[in-house]
């Protein structure tokens, strides 16, 4: 069976599968995005977000103006995409190979390991909390918090990780995280607060 997800905003449609590739189009700018390029979506009250493995897109709601950013023609650290987070005041951070780009409202900032917290550039995945804390998963530096200005890193070294490598973050219910790492090892966040996940539930 095919896995269909249909996304409507105010000019625009986006139809997903799975089995075949489709596309992403909106006629009027002529944009036209293959599915199968597709790596993660992302909505905040002004903007749609969409990653691909070459570049980042945002689709402005009021008018449905779609703007496209590459590493030619912006600060974006790669083209390649890995996932999206937003925030309910409509800050958005994307993930990429190379580093994140956060979105303020006003402006975009590179975060890397050179001007933060980070341990590693390559992104794995990305997922945020009622409080506004944004968990930024990597390839091989654990996980960083940021919230505002603040963050903090969490590894093998001050926390139960058996891995550093972040396979993926997932929300597990309203107030806890699930994490997977590249063992298949999965810990359950709450509060930034990280404890095993247990056997029972694997």
């Amino acid at each position: 069976m095919k896995s269909l997800i249909v996304l409507i905003t105010a000019n625009f449609l986006l139809a997903f599968t799975s089995c075949r590739a489709s596309a992403w189009t909106r006629d009027a700018k002529n944009v036209t995005i293959d599915t199968q390029d597709i790596n993660c979506i992302a909505e905040t009250e002004k903007y749609s977000w969409v990653g691909t493995n070459h570049g980042l897109y945002f689709i402005r709601k009021r008018d449905g103006q779609t703007f496209r950013m590459q590493q030619s023609n912006s600060s974006l650290p790669s083209d390649t995409i890995t996932a999206i987070a937003t925030l309910s005041n409509g800050e958005a951070y994307i993930g990429t190979t190379r580093g994140l780009l956060r979105y303020d409202n006003y402006a975009f900032l590179v975060i890397n390991k050179d001007n933060s917290a980070l341990l590693c550039n390559n992104i794995t995945s990305l997922a945020t909390t009622h409080n506004n804390d944004v968990y930024v998963g990597t390839r091989s530096g654990g996980i960083t918090v940021f919230n505002g200005t603040r963050s903090k890193t969490f590894t093998s070294k001050n926390a139960p990780f058996s891995h550093n490598h972040v396979v993926s973050i997932k929300h597990s219910d309203a107030d806890a995280l699930l994490v997977t790492l590249h063992d298949n090892s999965r810990l359950i966040v709450t509060n930034r607060h990280f404890s095993a996940w247990p056997t029972n539930n694997q």
